[in-house]
């Protein structure tokens, strides 16, 4: 396969750095970031880069640590969204400010980053900053490339939320469905998007929740939080996925190979019901779908969400249509 070049978020730990040695393993080249540049200095070699990057900033300075990224190896093939950090408290606890943050990493920051890369950090062309912050008029170049593949570290509170954690989980969530939208928009240009859905693992985020600050819990939520607060110790210990096979899994798709050998990722734009009928039911079973549950406990949640709304539209189907247009007597 030709090789790579890799731009991945949050590589100060966990699976961060596990992916980019993963990729180095591989023969592709990495750009390693984190928002503290010294926490990484370390994984710089012939085949890995580092940039500082806070996916919080501002874009024009999300734009220019873009750029410095596609002038480390010339070019960007891959991108990986794997900042992120779980915010902790109930909602009627959480002030406005801790759930804008929340929502400021998860969220809005791999949406805005997507604008500096979707659009042009795939063309090496474009070298210096000037040129690089007027992305928007070479995206004609970027399309006609057709290529390019978006990695998103998601997770199973996109399916099942967890109280206590709601922010977290709405964040999640709401970055799902706005890739159900990205995959159409950019996949007619030969743009792939994967999103990873991913029950738990051994991460700094889950043991030390990195958040900016946490809310103090009201008196009659205080067992809740405190009950979540014993309960994470125990999750980072025993995770349901090793990091080092995640990391690969994450190589093996985009490169399909491994386990994603003879697959590949689909474009996941059809046009309507038909289409995507036949897509998945003649199809199905070559195609790497393009959300992805990863995990024991996340094959668990999605068939549960799945099975209880397929059973809440077979009991309230005739209240669910009882609201329609009559069509008149053939």
């Amino acid at each position: 396969m030709v090789e790579k070049v890799w731009l991945v978020t949050g590589c100060s730990s966990g699976l961060g750095r596990k992916l980019i040695e993963a990729i180095s393993k591989r023969g592709d080249k990495a750009v390693a970031t984190a928002r503290n540049i010294s926490t990484i200095e370390d994984l710089k070699s012939s085949t890995v880069a580092t940039v500082q990057l806070d996916i919080t900033a501002s874009q024009d300075e999300l734009n220019q640590r873009a750029a410095e990224a596609v002038e480390a190896f010339g070019q960007v093939d891959v991108v990986v969204h794997n900042a992120g950090f779980m915010q902790m408290g109930t909602w009627e606890d959480l002030t406005p400010e801790l759930v804008q943050a929340q929502f400021a990493t998860n969220f809005f920051g791999p949406m805005n980053l997507n604008v500096s890369f979707a659009l042009s950090a795939f063309c090496a062309a474009f070298r210096s900053f000037a040129d690089f912050a007027h992305q928007r008029a070479i995206l004609p170049h970027l399309r006609s490339r057709k290529t390019g593949t978006l990695v998103f570290v998601n997770s199973t509170s996109s399916w099942q939320h967890f109280a206590g954690v709601s922010a977290y989980g709405a964040s999640k969530a709401a970055l799902d469905r706005a890739l159900d939208g990205l995959s159409r928009e950019v996949g007619p240009a030969g743009i792939k998007t994967l999103s990873l859905d991913i029950g738990a693992f051994e991460s700094s985020l889950i043991l030390e929740h990195k958040a900016p600050s946490n809310a103090p819990p009201s008196e009659h939520n205080s067992q809740l939080m405190d009950m979540l607060k014993s309960y994470l110790p125990y999750v980072h210990a025993n995770p349901v996925i090793e990091v080092e096979k995640l990391a690969n899994l994450v190589v093996d798709l985009v490169r399909g190979e491994g386990v994603a050998e003879g697959r590949e990722i689909p474009l996941r734009f059809p046009v309507g019901p038909d289409d995507l009928w036949k897509e998945w039911s003649n199809e199905g079973t070559k195609h790497i779908p393009a959300a992805l549950p990863v995990g024991a406990d996340a094959l668990m949640y999605v068939k549960e969400v799945c099975q209880y709304n397929l059973r809440m539209v077979e009991q309230w189907e005739d209240v669910i249509k009882s609201a329609d247009v009559k069509k008149p007597a053939a």
